[in-house]
């Protein structure tokens, strides 16, 4: 089966929560694993699969019953060619894409890297500073999966990203999910989502949170579990696709155990205000492009 729809990021918007709602749908099929990435070319060490067959592989279980048969690949807004990947795929696909405040985003990001071990620098303002000599090949932590998910101001230009999107895929075939109206109304939002999709309403009433922010117990573990050597990250690939074993038993309950939920701290002032005006021109763009009012976001930056 084809996919035919997309939950494309952006990362840290509520990706994840979306899809594991959709997921219990009785008709709807979202990929195991999730996030697939392959068409993200530009972030070749987080696409999952490299060849067509082995991509469409992942959905053969989908049925006549599945209406829905999509992906949650959080980078795929954010990389430079997935969506033109995406559309000269499927012509026809249906896009969702989830938006949030990108100083929330970015910040949350942040704890995410840390988390998964691709960042090494535990305070938030040196790593926003660092975006520049990262760039340039400098101060890039050992064993990162790809140095460009350390660019937390190119990541969170979601305005920027949104115009590109509109420019390959026409509106009505996009639907934008706000994470602040995700977690107020749960329930409106799904069911906004399935009409979207065509899918009928299933009655859920019950919407957990999912992917809170959380740490670390033991760093060297983490490193071993969260980012093993490239030849283990092929080896349980190939266990996957080729014969059909499920590999999640084999780091998950590892990753489980060794993480602790955790409270960001609060950011100072001076450097949120830093934050909100690097996004304030982007964010009116995302404002204007999506018909959506985000003074809300924006305020405090234009009065500065």
């Amino acid at each position: 089966m084809k996919p035919n729809f997309f939950i494309i990021g952006a990362a840290k918007a509520g990706t994840t929560a979306m899809s594991e709602y959709l997921r219990e749908h009785p008709n709807v099929f979202v990929s195991d694993p999730k996030e697939i990435h392959f068409f993200a070319h530009d972030l070749p060490r987080y696409r999952f699969v490299e060849e067509m067959p082995d991509y469409l592989d992942i959905f053969s279980e989908a049925s006549s019953e599945h209406v829905a048969i999509g992906e949650a690949s959080v980078y795929y807004l954010y990389s430079s060619v997935a969506v033109q990947n995406i559309r000269q795929f499927n012509p026809d696909a249906k896009i969702i894409v989830m938006l949030r405040n990108p100083v929330e985003l970015a910040y949350s990001l942040h704890s995410e890297m840390l988390f998964n071990c691709n960042e090494n620098v535990e305070d938030f303002m040196q790593a926003w500073h660092l975006e520049q000599a990262r760039k340039q090949g400098r101060n890039i932590p050992p064993g990162c999966r790809d140095v460009k998910v350390l660019f937390y101001r190119d990541i969170a230009l979601l305005g920027e990203q949104v115009e590109r999107l509109l420019n390959i895929f026409p509106r009505k075939q996009v639907h934008f999910v706000w994470m602040e109206e995700l977690q107020a109304n749960p329930r409106q939002v799904y069911c906004d989502v399935l009409d979207f999709l065509s899918v009928p309403d299933d009655g859920r009433e019950r919407f957990e949170r999912i992917n809170k922010n959380k740490s670390i117990r033991y760093p060297w573990l983490a490193r071993l579990s969260q980012t093993p050597p490239l030849w283990v990250v092929k080896s349980v690939r190939w266990l996957r696709l080729q014969l059909g074993i499920d590999t999640g038993w084999i780091l998950q309950p590892i990753r489980r155990w060794n993480s602790v939920p955790a409270e960001r701290v609060p950011l100072p002032e001076s450097f949120v205000n830093e934050l909100q005006q690097a996004f304030s021109d982007d964010m009116k763009k995302l404002g204007r492009l999506t018909g959506r009012d985000l003074d809300h976001w924006i305020k405090k930056a234009v009065a500065d």
